[in-house]
């Protein structure tokens, strides 16, 4: 990324860098939270939106900490999701038996035990989809799915069901690949000089 676009972003409030410039000739310092930001942001000028709505986006997944949770930490975000889906899918086996055939998917063994739906279900490498919903009332919700999605859809992709149920009908919604910006910029700082 240019560096002018990196002045540019963080000047507009953007991206916030760990420590910010005190005057001339001082540097700003990013951490790696900063870098997904920048890729983020990035691609979401790309897709052609405009800087007030990306600008909310960033600040949203700023506020509650979850994007940083997920990109530092995916095995603890990863267990509170799998925490959260056995609550889900436990609701919703007593109201369709089509959620208990799912089971085998992510709990063969029926033990209910999110650490071992977590071990069942968590991927190879770092997934995660942002859902960012833009509701009919004019608020917004987001989550970050830490599961691969598939085209065309099939059971796999049920796995998804209990993080976008209630926001999926309620507007539109915007689909990021977070975990491809995150592998991009993992290859780029690794790459060797």
């Amino acid at each position: 990324m240019p560096m002018r676009r990196i002045v540019n972003f963080t000047d507009k409030g953007l991206v916030i860098p760990v420590v910010d410039a005190s005057g001339a000739g001082s540097k700003r310092e990013y951490n790696y939270l900063n870098l997904l930001e920048f890729g983020l942001i990035e691609y979401l000028f790309d897709i052609g939106m405009q800087i007030q709505m990306v600008k909310k986006i960033v600040v949203h997944l700023r506020e509650d900490g979850d994007f940083e949770k997920w990109a530092t930490n995916f095995d603890d975000y990863f267990l509170k999701v799998a925490e959260k889906y056995v609550a889900w899918i436990n609701d919703q086996e007593k109201k369709s038996k089509y959620f208990a055939k799912m089971r085998h998917l992510y709990d063969p063994e029926n033990t209910k035990d999110p650490n071992v739906i977590k071990n069942n279900l968590k991927p190879q490498k770092t997934f995660g989809f942002l859902f960012y919903c833009f509701k009919r009332d004019g608020s917004n919700k987001k989550k970050i799915v830490p599961y691969e999605i598939i085209v065309p859809w099939d059971d796999h992709n049920f796995l998804v069901a209990p993080f976008l149920f209630e926001d999926i009908v309620a507007g539109s919604v915007l689909t990021v690949n977070l975990g491809l910006i995150k592998e991009e910029i993992d290859k780029k700082i690794n790459k060797k000089p």
